[in-house]
């Protein structure tokens, strides 16, 4: 009875085991197949962040091409994120459901809306000094000296705040302020409160924030102030094809000068006076050539004023004399312009059909905010989104094309889903499949194409170029 019941227990206890070992097993196998799911997941979400940034930053795509000086040479530069209306236009006409050549991928497939938003920037050239907006990095020096205590702080922070809704979402601005007092900040010193930051829909908050901790505290230091917006350039802006610039936004003159300690700096009027042609006379040594300085005279006295425009004159910039109600208007015009409202407007290229059901495996989404350029005086905010597909149909595609496009021949393992064939519909040659309706994707390759009839299952395909034609053989 005894040997009996030991039995039974080992039976129980092996069963047990191998249903352990079944259980771990089973999790081992579906933690491979969510591994190899997340990572194939991720290979899309590359491709499709590829594709992307090519079609908008590359003059072969979408990018507005312009020209640039390098020593005596003049060289072609393609300008991040400012797409060409034309080639634009171009390209919904010539690619409606195929994609372009400059970013084609033939493992995937994409699909690509252009949306131009509601809103219209009309940027009017009445100062041909002031970069046009895009690609620009901008440093605004803020005055934050005793004398702008109280209402005047607020109204100078609602200004620059309105600069960032009139330019490019491609602008990038970095804020510059004076000593507070705060940590170890001289009173006389020039603080880098952020970094060159894109003007994109979340950054008004973010420097909503910046501005609202500054506050108004002893002198005034425009030589250290401009010599830390030329520092900040030299070190985040190095990118050739972005255009530089300096906002220097003040209520009164120069203070801080070298030498200006014996005068107790604080004291405006002495230290003025003593400084009165310092900011004038080394300008030309602080900022370098190309950098124009655009200085707002906020309420200033003539003696600062002349200052002012001497900065201006000696940099290229333009001299904007302020009051409150005009403050804020100045800062819109440097930054690009007003908005005015339009209709959206919307144009597409790529593949527009693509696999569907059981034969599509995955498709990502993505999108990101561009300028597009209509001329020298007009610039419009829009939205590229692109969707890659990953599916059988899209495979066997890209197996076509690729041949097609290279001549060399090519095999590819193919797991159908559906049956699956090949016709012509007017000039263009179609691969579709069949489930509880036809589906189908048009060819990239121009080309005949060649193929038999395909049933659902596992295939192993060879394509080749023969005779002119492409092809595909079981």
């Amino acid at each position: 009875m005894k040997a009996q019941t030991s039995f039974l227990m080992k039976g129980i206890y092996l069963i047990l085991v191998l249903v352990t070992i079944a259980i771990v097993l089973n999790q081992i196998v579906g933690l491979n197949l969510q591994t190899k799911n997340e990572e194939k997941s991720l290979e899309v979400q590359r491709t499709a962040n590829n594709i992307l940034e090519t079609l908008v930053g590359s003059s072969n795509c979408l990018a507005y091409e312009e020209t640039g000086e390098v020593g005596e040479k003049t060289i072609p530069l393609s300008t991040h994120r400012v797409i060409d209306i034309d080639k634009l236009k171009s390209f919904a006409k010539k690619y409606s459901d195929v994609e372009p050549e400059c970013a084609r991928d033939y493992k995937y497939r994409f699909s690509v809306e252009v949306k131009k938003y509601n809103l219209t920037r009309i940027f009017e050239r009445k100062y041909p000094q002031i970069p046009f907006p895009g690609n620009r990095d901008i440093v605004l020096i803020f005055d934050n000296s005793g004398s702008m205590k109280g209402g005047k702080l607020d109204t100078a922070r609602a200004a620059a705040l309105k600069m960032i809704d009139c330019a490019d979402s491609t602008d990038r601005l970095a804020v510059v302020t004076f000593g507070d007092g705060q940590g170890d900040s001289y009173l006389c010193d020039a603080i880098q409160k952020t970094k060159l930051t894109f003007l994109d829909n979340e950054s008004k908050s973010y420097f909503t924030g910046v501005l609202s901790t500054v506050q108004a505290f002893f002198g005034t230091p425009l030589e250290k102030s401009l010599k830390k917006a030329v520092e900040v350039l030299e070190k985040e802006s190095t990118d050739p094809g972005r255009s530089k610039m300096i906002i220097l936004m003040t209520d009164g003159g120069e203070n801080c000068c070298n030498g200006c300690e014996s005068c107790k700096c604080g004291k405006t009027y002495e230290c003025v006076n003593y400084c009165k042609d310092s900011l004038c006379n080394n300008v030309e040594k602080i900022v370098p050539k190309g950098i124009p300085v655009f200085p707002i005279g906020f309420l200033v006295d003539t003696l600062s004023e002349k200052a002012l425009k001497c900065v201006a004159s000696k940099t290229n910039g333009i001299y904007f004399p302020a009051t409150e109600s005009e403050l804020a208007k100045i800062f819109c015009e440097i930054g690009g312009g007003e908005i005015l409202k339009e209709n959206v407007e919307t144009w597409n290229f790529g593949v527009q059909d693509h696999s569907y059901s059981d034969a599509l495996k995955s498709s990502v989404s993505i999108s990101t905010g561009v300028s597009i350029r209509y001329g020298e005086t007009k610039v419009q905010p829009g939205l590229v989104t692109i969707t890659v597909y990953d599916g059988e149909l899209e495979r066997l595609t890209g197996l076509v094309d690729n041949v097609c496009s290279t001549g060399i021949e090519m095999s590819g393992d193919m797991i159908l889903s559906y049956a699956t064939y090949t016709k012509t519909v007017g000039n263009d040659n179609l691969i579709c499949m069949n489930s509880d309706k036809e589906f189908c994707s048009v060819f990239s390759c121009k080309r005949d194409v060649e193929m038999p009839d395909l049933a659902p299952g596992h295939h192993l395909l060879k394509a080749s170029l023969e005779n002119g034609k492409i092809v595909v053989t079981v």
